[in-house]
């Protein structure tokens, strides 16, 4: 199990309490140990969305659909 899955997997677990910060900085921890993880910007787009950050959302599932077509 990498690092990234950890804190992409936390991210997830924060998100789904509604903790959307602590979820944004696990995800982007994930992202930087591993730039290609599709999950991680698709789990850190669901949490901008949650707060009304449309902007980063959009650029964060863009960019998961790019390393993933099935995100």
């Amino acid at each position: 199990m990498s690092l990234a899955f950890v804190h992409n997997d936390s991210g997830y677990r924060y998100n789904n309490l509604g903790q959307y910060e602590n979820a944004i900085r696990e995800c982007t921890m994930a992202i930087e140990l591993d730039p290609k993880y599709a999950s991680a910007y698709n789990n850190r787009g669901a949490s901008c969305a949650a707060l009304g950050l449309h902007e980063q959302a959009e650029k964060d599932y863009a960019k998961a659909r790019e390393l993933n077509s099935k995100s």
